[in-house]
C-alpha cells in the first residue's frame, strides 16, 4: 500500500508541478544559472566525463581572486551527462519537476507509515508542493531541488531510525550526497543537524557528519576539497561586500528581507493553527510526543535560520528565504500529522494558506515576466544568425545572459562574474573586446556604453542587437 501512495502522490504532484511550470513560464527557462549547468554537463560529455576547469570559449573574468568559479558540486552535472545532448534541454525543463515530486512523495510515505491514511498523505504531498519555495524550482535549471532531495531523505531517517549501525551509515551517505549536490544545502543541512544533536541528545550524528564530509572528498578523488575551499572563499567575500555596503550607509532593507522570508511557505500559518487548537483540544503538550517535537523542529528550524541569517551580521551567508526551501517536506508532515478535519479554525486557515499561495503564485509570474530573463532553448533561429560574425571576444547585457549566448549561439564570451561597477571599458581593453551583444530593453546599459565606446550597429534581430565597437582612449 505505501508503494501505491508514493506512485499517486508522485503523479499528482508532478501533474501539478507542471501545470504550475506551463503557468509561469510556457515551457520556458530562466537565462543564467541554467546555461552554467548546461554548459558543465556539455563539457563533461565532450571530455570524456573529466570535470572541465574551464568552459570552451569562455572568459570567466573574475575581478577578486583566488576564486575557482567552476568548483562546483557536480553530481547533477554527472547525472545528465548520461543522457545525449539533444535531450539535455528537455532534461532542464523537467529533471526538476521529477525530483521534486519524489521530494513531496517523501512527506506522503511518511504520513501514511504514522497514520495509515490515505486521505492525510495527499495533502502532505499537496502541502509540500504548493508553496512560493517550491514554484521558483519549477523554471529553473540548478541542483537545488536535488540537494533538497538528499536534504529531506535525511530528514526522514534521523526521524524515523534511532541511533544505530544502519542510520549512522545512511546519514553518512546522505551527507555525501548533499555535500556533492549543492552547497547551500550543505549549510542547511549544518544549521539543523548541529543543534538537533544537542536538543535530542543524538550525539551519534558527530560521526556521521564527519564520516560524510571524508566520503564527499573520497569519493570525488579530492575534488571536495577544492569546493569547500570556493565556498570559504566566496562567503568571505561576502563578509567584505555586505562591511562595505554598512560603512556607505546602504540600507540594510530588513523588512523587505522579512517579508521574503515569509512569503516564501505560507503554510507555516496553518501549523501554528494546528499547534493551538491541538493543545485547546488535547489539554496537554504538544511536544509530549517525541516523533511531533522532532518533526516540528525540522519544520521550524529552516525559518528559524532563514530570520537569523536575514540579520546585516549574519547577511554573507546567503539570502535568508532560500534556507525555507529546506523545511517543505517537514511543513507537510507537521500540518498532515495534527490535522483535524472537523475543526472551522483549521478549515479557515487552510483555505487561507491556500489562497494566498495561489496569490504569490500570481505575483511570482508576474515577476517573472517582468525581469524578461525567460528564453525558450529551441528558438534556434534567434541565435543562428550570429554564426556568420567572426566576432572574437563578445559582451553580453545584461551580463546573466552570456552563458546562455555561448551556448545557443557558440560565440566567445567574457563573462563578468561578480565585477566592479564601472568596470566595462576596462575589461574591453583586457580582453581585446571588438563586440558588444545587447539585449532588447536594456536601454540603460546601452547609455552607459556609447559613453565609453564608438559603436557601430552591425546586426538587429527580434531580441538583440549586435554592436562593432571601438574603445574610447
Amino acid at each position: 500500500m505505501i508503494l501505491i501512495v508514493a506512485t499517486i502522490s508522485f503523479v499528482f504532484s508532478f501533474i501539478v508541478l507542471f501545470l504550475i511550470m506551463r503557468y509561469l513560464a510556457k515551457g520556458k527557462l530562466c537565462t543564467g544559472d541554467t546555461f552554467f549547468h548546461l554548459l558543465i554537463i556539455e563539457s563533461i560529455r565532450k571530455h570524456r566525463w573529466k570535470y572541465p576547469s574551464s568552459l570552451e570559449n569562455v572568459v570567466f573574468d573574475l575581478d577578486i581572486k583566488p576564486y575557482n568559479y567552476l568548483a562546483y558540486p557536480p553530481l547533477l552535472h554527472y547525472i545528465v551527462a548520461l543522457l545525449p545532448r539533444r535531450f539535455h534541454i528537455a532534461a532542464a525543463k523537467m529533471l526538476n519537476l521529477v525530483i521534486l515530486s519524489f521530494v513531496s512523495s517523501l512527506a506522503s510515505i511518511f504520513v501514511y507509515t504514522i497514520t495509515s491514511s490515505f486521505p492525510l498523505a495527499v495533502v502532505s504531498a499537496f502541502i509540500t508542493t504548493f508553496n512560493l519555495s517550491t514554484f521558483e524550482n519549477t523554471v529553473m535549471f540548478t541542483p537545488r531541488p536535488l540537494g533538497l532531495l538528499f536534504y529531506s531523505l535525511l530528514v526522514y531517517v534521523t526521524l524515523l531510525f534511532p541511533s544505530g549501525l544502519l542510520s549512522t551509515l545512511a546519514i553518512t551517505i546522505l551527507v555525501m550526497l548533499v555535500n556533492l549536490s549543492h552547497k547551500f544545502a550543505t549549510q542547511a543541512m549544518i544549521f539543523g543537524l548541529l543543534p538537533y544533536v544537542f536538543i535530542f541528545s543524538r550525539f551519534d550524528l558527530f560521526l556521521s557528519i564527519a564520516l560524510g564530509f571524508l566520503l564527499s572528498i573520497l569519493v570525488s578523488k579530492g575534488f571536495y576539497l577544492k569546493i569547500l575551499r570556493e565556498h570559504y572563499n566566496w562567503l568571505y567575500f561576502y563578509i567584505g561586500v555586505f562591511r562595505g555596503a554598512r560603512a556607505r550607509g546602504i540600507p540594510n532593507r530588513s523588512i523587505h528581507k522579512l517579508g521574503a522570508v515569509l512569503s516564501r511557505n505560507l503554510w507555516y500559518l496553518l501549523i501554528v493553527v494546528l499547534m493551538a487548537v491541538y493543545s485547546i483540544s488535547k489539554n496537554g503538550s504538544l511536544f509530549s510526543n517525541d516523533l511531533t517535537a522532532k518533526a516540528s523542529f525540522w519544520a521550524f528550524m529552516p525559518v528559524i535560520t532563514a530570520l537569523i541569517m536575514s540579520t546585516p551580521a549574519l547577511s554573507f551567508l546567503g539570502e535568508g528565504y532560500r534556507y525555507v526551501q529546506y523545511g517543505v517536506v517537514p511543513v507537510g508532515i507537521v500540518s498532515s500529522l495534527l490535522f483535524e478535519s472537523s475543526n472551522l479554525y483549521i478549515w479557515l486557515a487552510f483555505f487561507a494558506c491556500f489562497f494566498m499561495t495561489f496569490l504569490e503564485l500570481y505575483i511570482y509570474k508576474r515577476r517573472l515576466h517582468e525581469s524578461r530573463l525567460l528564453v525558450n532553448p529551441s528558438d534556434t533561429s534567434a541565435y543562428s544568425c550570429l554564426g556568420n560574425h567572426e566576432s572574437g571576444n563578445v559582451l553580453v547585457f545584461p551580463r546573466i545572459r552570456t552563458l546562455e549566448v555561448n551556448y545557443l549561439a557558440k560565440l566567445q564570451v567574457v563573462h563578468l562574474v561578480r565585477p566592479r561597477p564601472g568596470t566595462d571599458q576596462e575589461t574591453a581593453y583586457k580582453y581585446g573586446v571588438k563586440h558588444v551583444l545587447i539585449f532588447k530593453g536594456e536601454d540603460k546599459a546601452l547609455a552607459k556604453l556609447k559613453n565609453a565606446f564608438d559603436m557601430s550597429r552591425i546586426l538587429t534581430s527580434p531580441f538583440f542587437e549586435l554592436y562593432e565597437v571601438v574603445p574610447r582612449s
